[in-house]
């Protein structure tokens, strides 16, 4: 998915993503590919909480 905070116009969107697993109940691999060009990766468990914020 990705976050556009803003549409033009004076608007701006929510950036909060959320994700849901469902029944899955393994490990999952994470890349996150920020606005300045870097990724991240991460490995998310099941039944967590995974909080990211960069500026």
């Amino acid at each position: 998915r990705q976050v556009e905070a803003t549409t033009g116009e004076g608007n701006q969107n929510e950036a909060t993503l959320h994700f849901g697993l469902g029944k899955h109940n393994k490990s999952v691999k994470l890349e996150i590919r920020w606005p300045d060009g870097t990724t991240q990766e991460m490995t998310a468990t099941p039944n967590t909480l995974v909080l990211l914020n960069k500026k």
